[in-house]
Parts: C-alpha cells; sequence; structure tokens
C-alpha cells in the first residue's frame, strides 16, 4: 500500500482489509474497495494547505453499486474542515469546507456510469483561486474566485476511498481504484492532464533509464539480449539483433463491449526483412501465448509489413501490405476506432484502412516489441494463424507510445516528424 516513491505510507482498513484485483484492471492490479466492509486506505499526511495542488486517479465503480454516495480521497483536521472528493448521485464533488456551503464546493457536470474505467484530475490553481474537475482528461466543472483550502491543524488524516463531512455520513468507495498521485504546489495545465489521462505508456528507449515509461503510468519494461544504439530517431534507440531478444511491458490497454480507442505510434529502423518477424506482439499472457495472442504489426515471409485488427479470439482482419525501406527510420502509426475502424499510417500518411471491431479483452495485455514471445520466440501455431510470420525482429525500434485515445491527423504528423 505504500506510495511508490517510497516517501509515503499507506495502511488499508476494513474487516476484512481490501485486496487487489486484475480480473477488472486497467492497467496490472488495482486495489479492490467494498464499503460494506468498510474498506479504505489511511495515508500520511501531505499538507494540501494554502497552495495549489493537483489529485489524478483510475476509478471503476462496480456494477453491483445499489449507493450513489462514494468517497474517493478525505483529509481533515482537528477543526474539521475537510477537503474531500467524493461521487455524489454519480458526479463528482470536490469540496474545500466538509460540504458545509456552496462556496468551496464543486460539483460535476457528468453523470457517471457503473462498470466504467474513467481518469479523474482535480486541481486547485491558487494563483487564478481557481477549482477544477477533470474527467478523462478533458474539463467537467471549474470554479472561480475559490479561497484556498485552509486546514488550520498540522498532520490532518488523510484517506483514499473514504470521504467525510458535517452533512453527510460516511461514505466509502465500491469498486476499483488505481494509480492514485498527489502532487503539492502544482496546478497542472490542460494540456499536461489530457496527456496524462490518454498517453498509456511511452518508451523513449534512451540510455539513461532504457526501460522506463515515462507516462505517469510508470508501467516499466523488462528487456533481454537488447543493445542500445546512438543513431535512434531521437536520441538514442533499442536495437534487436539476435533470436532472443525483446522488450515487453503489460501496457495494451482494456477493451470493453464499448470498445476504447487505441493508437499505437513507433519509429523502426529494420536491418532485414526477409523471413517475416513481430515488430509489436499482442498477448494475454506474459510468454507470449493466451487467449488473445496475435501480431499487431509484423513482417511476412517476403518483407511486407502488414497490421493486423483482431475481431475475435481467432479471426485477424489484415491491412494492404507495405514494403519499408532497410536502414531508414520510418514512422509507423496504428490508429483504431469504432467510427473510422483500424488505419495503418507510414510517416503521417495514411495508407490503408479496414473496417471491424477490435475484440473485447478484460484486462491489460502484453506487448512485446522485437519478438512474439520472452527469450526464445515462441511457436506461431499457438496464436492466431495470419500472413505475418512472428518471431525475431532484425533492426531499431525508437520513441514507443500507446494511447487510449484515436489520435488525429495533425498528431500523427508531429510524431511522424520529430
Amino acid at each position: 500500500m505504500n506510495d511508490f516513491s517510497g516517501y509515503f505510507i499507506g495502511i488499508a482498513y476494513g474487516l476484512p482489509i481490501p485486496g487487489y484485483t486484475t480480473a477488472t484492471n486497467y492497467i496490472r492490479q488495482s486495489i479492490d474497495l467494498d464499503p460494506t466492509n468498510q474498506q479504505y486506505i489511511r495515508i500520511s499526511y501531505i499538507n494540501l494547505n494554502l497552495q495549489s495542488f493537483t489529485i489524478q486517479l483510475w476509478f471503476f465503480i462496480r456494477s453491483s453499486a445499489s449507493l450513489v454516495d462514494f468517497g474517493i480521497f478525505n483529509q481533515c483536521g482537528s477543526d474539521l474542515i475537510c477537503l474531500s472528493i467524493s461521487i455524489r448521485n454519480f458526479r463528482v464533488t470536490l469540496s474545500f469546507d466538509s460540504l458545509r456551503s456552496n462556496v468551496s464546493t464543486l460539483l460535476g457536470g457528468s453523470i457517471l456510469s457503473r462498470s466504467y474505467w474513467y481518469h479523474l484530475t482535480i486541481v486547485y490553481n491558487a494563483v487564478l483561486r481557481q477549482q477544477l474537475i477533470y474527467i478523462n482528461g478533458k474539463i467537467d466543472a471549474i470554479a472561480n474566485d475559490v479561497t484556498s483550502y485552509q486546514e488550520t491543524s498540522i498532520g490532518a488524516t488523510t484517506y483514499i476511498g473514504l470521504s467525510s463531512s458535517i452533512n453527510y455520513p460516511l461514505s466509502y468507495f465500491h469498486g476499483f481504484i488505481d494509480h492514485f498521485t498527489i502532487s503539492a504546489g502544482v496546478a497542472r495545465t490542460a494540456c499536461q492532464i489530457y496527456n496524462d489521462a490518454t498517453l498509456i505508456a511511452y518508451y523513449p528507449f534512451d540510455t539513461t533509464d532504457t526501460l522506463l515509461n515515462r507516462s505517469v503510468n510508470l508501467i516499466h519494461g523488462i528487456a533481454f539480449d537488447l543493445t542500445t544504439v546512438s543513431s535512434g530517431r531521437l536520441q538514442q534507440a533499442i536495437s534487436f539483433k539476435i533470436n532472443t531478444s525483446y522488450f515487453q511491458a503489460q501496457c495494451f490497454p482494456t477493451i470493453r463491449p464499448s470498445s476504447v480507442p487505441v493508437s499505437v505510434s513507433l519509429w523502426v529502423n529494420p536491418m532485414t526483412i526477409i523471413g517475416g518477424g513481430s515488430l509489436v506482439h499482442i498477448s494475454t499472457l506474459q510468454n507470449g501465448t493466451g487467449s488473445i495472442c496475435y501480431d499487431l504489426l509484423g513482417f511476412t515471409t517476403v518483407g511486407m509489413l502488414l497490421g493486423q485488427l483482431i475481431t475475435s479470439p481467432t479471426t485477424l482482419i489484415n491491412t494492404h501490405a507495405v514494403i519499408l525501406p532497410l536502414n531508414t527510420w520510418t514512422h509507423i502509426a496504428i490508429v483504431y476506432s469504432n467510427t473510422n475502424g483500424f488505419r495503418l499510417f507510414i510517416n503521417g500518411q495514411l495508407t490503408d484502412a479496414v473496417s471491424g471491431s477490435m475484440t473485447t479483452n478484460q484486462f491489460s495485455l502484453y506487448i512485446t516489441l522485437g519478438n512474439n514471445g520472452p527469450g526464445l520466440s515462441v511457436s506461431s501455431s499457438s496464436c492466431v494463424s495470419s500472413s505475418v510470420v512472428a518471431g525475431p525482429y532484425r533492426g531499431a525500434i525508437d520513441e514507443f507510445r500507446i494511447y487510449n485515445r484515436e489520435l488525429d491527423v495533425q498528431e500523427l504528423c508531429v510524431l511522424a516528424n520529430i
């Protein structure tokens, strides 16, 4: 339950205490809270008094939730002045004074649903005297001329999954909470928040911390038999030179029937393409196999690049084949949505589009770059049959990004010209 940075401590409460879930997670594991067991997390005191701050998290309200009020965050001093974030009647509510007055309380505009992952950002800008609520990276409500949170005692109790107020009883969260961050003294901008909510993973593959994810989600990768080359598209890149080379991270997002859009962007510099190879492999299991298992991007036996849309666990739809130049950096992007289908872009230009709905997955999947499994490549017969010859890729990869939204043409143009 401790803070990722190692400076703050979290203690779980409840009978029984809350556990973790991967069954309905957004990214890896999330905390599972049940109000019938009065479950919550008490964390170390973080001073938010008389200053700007930003609070961010992912949350999911269970389908079985019968309540309409759900506590998310609470900080109360001995003076009973509480900073509380909650969901009341399925709207996000932010209060600086225990919900005692409308002056310091902001009600969100969106009516939230059960059984859906939301990204929530709460901002107080002390310079502009503004309270702001963002849902999925977009502004949901704003209040101006708001006095800073003024809790007067030191060491106020601070909770996740619980909120309290003068006018309402204790409310507990019912569902899952993930990637909870608090930034004291910082009011993140609208642009930063949109990126926080939609950029799932970004791996620049530079020499310093080569395998680290530079998005706020901190889904760091693992690798084997890779080398770092100085002549990347942007600074350094990773190079795949032998059959056992691979990079892997569990960062492909949950896709539900409502169909979350997905965009994947990367730079590639192939040394050879004859014989096939996996550029981006998706799998349920870490070994490269599982109920969902296929190459999102890969080469055929004659070296043609294909993008592949999976419409069922056993069915793929291919884009038209493309030949990439050797020993040259090329930008590739896959953009998927229910509205516009599955599109392949090369160097910012639309190459092909196919229609169809991506098959659902109830949890985040593994992405393997440069191979179709860790270590020795797995048998292609373990996954969906396709024209791609799954296995080792020979060449370099740089600037890998994955988003939970549909990138537009202007954004793709920027990524293709960095």
